[in-house]
């Protein structure tokens, strides 16, 4: 089985039971949280927790050392990818679970990529009209400087990629057509 298609069971079992515990937002909240100090201890943190040299008790007896006061679904959810020699799908869990609470939430989360910085009544303009076109309730947009795009605007959300920068025109122009 892929991973993408494992971290997403997990991630939607864990979904599951948060909506059911009415604890979504804080579940939502923690995962962020320990995503975070993991990203930030880097791969030393996923070596240790994946050593097979290590039981899976002295695994446990650490991550609940340094996860007190985290709620017990989010220890869970970690223990039970170490069981299963899976942590290092932790990142994707997480990523996933952002997706759900998203979509549950009608929010969207994307990139605008701009040859300059963006002014921020452009950028409320931007999510306006995602929200009136798509249905969105709240559109949170990444901003992006890239001068090689030379002008214009790239907004990439969900799957859908919208693609009018000067760049991309260009490139279009230069390729050949086929003549039918």
């Amino acid at each position: 089985m892929p991973t993408d298609a494992i971290s997403h069971r997990y991630a939607d079992a864990l979904v599951q039971w948060a909506t059911e515990s009415n604890r979504l937002d804080d579940v939502m909240a923690q995962l962020t949280t320990v995503n975070t100090v993991f990203d930030e201890l880097g791969d030393g943190l996923y070596d240790v927790l994946s050593n097979p040299s290590l039981d899976a008790s002295q695994k446990f007896d650490l991550l609940n050392a340094a996860l007190t006061g985290a709620d017990e679904a989010v220890k869970n959810l970690l223990f039970l990818l170490i069981e299963h020699q899976r942590i290092r799908l932790f990142p994707a869990v997480v990523a996933d679970v952002q997706a759900m609470v998203d979509d549950k939430q009608g929010r969207v989360r994307g990139t605008l990529t701009t040859a300059a910085p963006v002014d921020p009544a452009v950028l409320a303009k931007v999510t306006d009209a995602m929200k009136a076109r798509y249905g969105y309730t709240e559109v949170l947009l990444e901003t992006v400087v890239d001068s090689r795009i030379l002008g214009g605007a790239a907004l990439q959300f969900g799957d859908r990629r919208i693609d009018g920068t000067f760049l991309s025109q260009l490139q279009q122009m230069t390729q050949p057509t086929a003549v039918s």
